[in-house]
């Protein structure tokens, strides 16, 4: 819920806004952040193709891929070790 509430002030900031191309960065950062599909970003921010989008933001998503193994491993594995341990001795047989 509070995701969406700041995503709609962020939303009313940037129509707020006079000169909205000084606030963009901050906007598309924080989407992104939020797990805001890249593609609806590029919608909003009004790149012409995604490829401008990810050059701009691409450098934000190295920092996200731990979160990704983490909630893998949350799915997959036991949280204690003795479970991790267990399934590694299962893919070894």
């Amino acid at each position: 819920m509070l995701s969406l509430l700041l995503a709609g002030l962020l939303l009313a900031l940037w129509w707020l806004y006079l000169d909205r191309h000084k606030i963009r960065p901050e906007v598309g950062t924080i989407l992104l952040c939020m797990g805001v599909n890249v593609k609806v970003i590029q919608e909003m921010l009004g790149h012409s193709d995604i490829s401008v989008t990810l050059g701009v933001y691409g450098h934000l998503l190295p920092s996200m891929q731990q979160t990704v193994v983490d909630t893998w491993d949350g799915v997959f594995w036991d949280e204690s070790e003795e479970g991790k341990k267990s399934g590694d001795e299962e893919s070894e047989k």
